[in-house]
């Protein structure tokens, strides 16, 4: 799903931070699950919202990020992370995201961030996606949905997006330098 290019030289924290943004554009993970869903489906809900596709695409690499750092200490992970962060908002301000919308997204980032790791926690026990899918879907269109085709749909979207994730970034943290 991620390439990642062996360089020559090792990763330096600025290009595993771009790397990182990179993988937020690039996941799609809420574009994804709008794909899989019937038309008819689609139609009902509507698009989903700007800030919580942006919210769970932020939450599905910090996630990865979490789950590929074994080889950094906790204040490597830490710094990485708020870096990880400050680039993504200063990036999106760059790109047109209003000012409003960056304070709403940043209020709400914890709380998405805790939920989203709950629920899929979840999934990858073996518990079902029912509550995951409940907790996407009503934070992306305002609207729960209980068909257990789309539940299942979308746990091994995400699922699969955080394991290829998670593989890409153990990649590039194997080859990071971060002094």
């Amino acid at each position: 799903m991620f390439k990642i290019f062996r360089r020559k030289r090792r990763l330096r924290r600025d290009d595993l931070i771009a790397l990182l943004y990179r993988l937020v554009l690039d996941s799609g993970v809420s574009t994804q699950i709008f794909r899989d869903l019937t038309p008819e489906l689609r139609n009902r809900l509507g698009s989903p919202s700007r800030i919580e596709t942006q919210l769970l695409d932020l939450w599905l690499v910090h996630e990865a990020l979490i789950h590929s750092s074994r080889l950094l200490s906790d204040a490597q992970l830490r710094t990485l992370i708020d870096s990880y962060h400050l680039e993504v908002y200063k990036r999106l301000l760059s790109s047109g995201y209003a000012d409003s919308d960056l304070v709403e997204l940043q209020g709400r980032v914890q709380t998405r961030y805790r939920e989203y790791t709950e629920a899929v926690s979840e999934v990858l026990a073996g518990k079902g996606p029912f509550r995951f899918c409940r907790v996407v879907t009503h934070n992306l269109f305002k609207a729960e949905i209980d068909d257990p085709s789309v539940a299942l749909r979308v746990a091994l979207r995400v699922s699969a997006m955080l394991f290829a994730t998670v593989d890409a970034l153990k990649e590039a943290i194997a080859h990071a330098d971060f002094r």
